[in-house]
């Protein structure tokens, strides 16, 4: 809980990312979703206009400006980002998961949806 405790103001910036932002990120979202639902719907408002303003046209994502995960294309990057975006959708792709464990209820989403939603398709 201290981690999550440190986290708490944390406030995302495209244009000034740092470090392995994608990365932090994925794991930040993870925590707070794994954590509670009230933390969770908190990093909401946070994290998700962040990504749906910076998605690109092509429906990719890009590195963070000032980041080092520049060199790592844009499969990386929009892989990081539709991880990131997967707690939303209740953590249907099979993530932090176990062998053998159940994988989550799609029934059992922290939040409604609605028309502002980001639409992942994974084919």
């Amino acid at each position: 809980m201290l981690g999550l405790k440190a986290l708490q103001n944390y406030k995302p910036d495209w244009e000034n990312g740092g470090d392995w932002a994608l990365y932090g990120m994925y794991y930040i979202t993870q925590a707070k979703y794994q954590a509670s639902v009230a933390d969770y719907r908190a990093w909401l408002p946070v994290y998700l206009p962040l990504y749906s303003r910076n998605q690109n046209m092509d429906g990719s994502w890009s590195a963070l400006k000032k980041s080092n995960e520049n060199s790592h294309g844009s499969v990386y990057t929009t892989a990081m980002a539709i991880m990131t975006l997967d707690a939303y959708y209740g953590g249907r792709i099979p993530l932090m998961q176990t062998i053998g464990s159940q994988t989550n209820n799609p029934s059992s989403m922290p939040v409604e949806p609605n028309a502002n939603d980001v639409i992942i398709r994974i084919l």
